[in-house]
């Protein structure tokens, strides 16, 4: 299997046994579904006894970030790294229609993207990855130990692939759903679509008035 395949970067027509292992790393992934009391969300629930994953890192501007600098917003958080082949370009892609979809109500969102390559990706490189799809986006990246300890508390599993000469990251595509209070709600994956996170985040943004 060619990197691309194993770290779920596979496009559109990709070998049906790849989509097969992504469907069950992604699910492995996810918490359980969303309970009765919340069944009109379409990513699932986090566990309301479960504690909520924080970060310290830096934005591309050298400013400290933790999820109290995001307090007051709904803040979606996901991780990936600018040469991701196909899958990181694909979610930065449907979190930007999300927002637009959003429309006014995007100014009370936030949407904050975490690299799992700090090596390589540099402030000015993933600045310019990540505003591409939409200059409001926040990127954080932070030392290779800091990395480690924050995909620790989310859970995000990865590792370095070596192909054509260079590497990749294997990671699952994961969105991390937080009210403007900085508690986790919701978590959806790769197979989330951009009308389930506009639907999910316009819930939590009426939680709020």
């Amino acid at each position: 299997m060619n990197p691309d395949s194993r770290s779920g970067h596979a496009l559109a027509g990709a070998a049906a046994a790849v989509a097969l292992f992504m469907t069950g790393l992604c699910a492995a992934a996810a918490p359980p579904a969303a309970s009765a009391g919340a069944a009109s969300v379409r990513l699932s629930a986090w566990p309301d006894a479960a504690p909520s994953p924080d970060f310290s890192l830096r934005d591309t501007t050298g400013m400290p970030r933790t999820l109290r600098s995001f307090r007051g917003y709904v803040t979606l958080v996901t991780f990936g790294y600018a040469n991701c082949p196909a899958a990181c370009s694909l979610e930065l892609h449907k979190l930007a229609r999300a927002m637009h979809a959003l429309g006014p109500r995007s100014a009370r969102v936030r949407i904050v993207f975490v690299t799992l390559d700090p090596a390589r990706d540099t402030p000015h490189a993933l600045a310019h990855f990540v505003h591409s799809f939409d200059p409001a986006f926040v990127a954080l990246r932070g030392t290779a130990r800091q990395t480690d300890e924050v995909t620790r508390r989310f859970s995000i599993e990865n590792a370095r692939v070596p192909g054509n000469g260079t590497y990749f990251i294997d990671h699952p595509v994961e969105e991390f759903v937080f009210d403007g209070g900085g508690r986790l709600r919701l978590v959806g994956a790769s197979e989330s679509t951009a009308e389930d996170i506009e639907h999910d985040l316009s819930l939590l943004l009426e939680q709020r008035r």
